[in-house]
């Protein structure tokens, strides 16, 4: 994969379809948040998803939650997950900080543009 305009593709798609998960359950906008780490040095998207609605459950029941549907929604194309990792947090875990914080060099998909995908440089 490797290119910076191929990763931004993976953040929009993925991300993307992190909405429609999010949709999906009925969540509110208001109700999670996206964040993503692109590294062309290592050819990878980290995407940290955040909701209030996992705050109740394990993270790794959360992660595997979200990953099986992106699994589904991506099984025509699956190599667009190759660079990605995710994980997934409860919004109460993010706000304590320590290891759940949002690390330094993160942006969030919504500060991008919430209606229109991130257009490659």
């Amino acid at each position: 994969m490797g290119s910076e305009t191929t990763l931004s593709r993976v953040v929009n798609e993925v991300s993307c379809s992190l909405i429609k998960f999010a949709e999906d359950k009925g969540w509110k906008k208001s109700d999670y948040w996206i964040y993503y780490d692109i590294n062309t040095d290592w050819d990878y998207v980290t995407f940290v998803f955040v909701s209030s609605h996992f705050d109740d459950t394990g993270e790794r029941d959360n992660y595997k939650q979200v990953w099986s549907y992106l699994l589904d929604e991506f099984s025509e194309n699956p190599e667009i997950l190759r660079p990605v990792t995710l994980v997934a947090w409860g919004k109460g875990q993010v706000d304590r900080g320590g290891l759940h914080g949002i690390p330094s060099g993160f942006s969030e998909f919504w500060t991008v543009s919430p209606a229109a995908p991130i257009q490659a440089p």
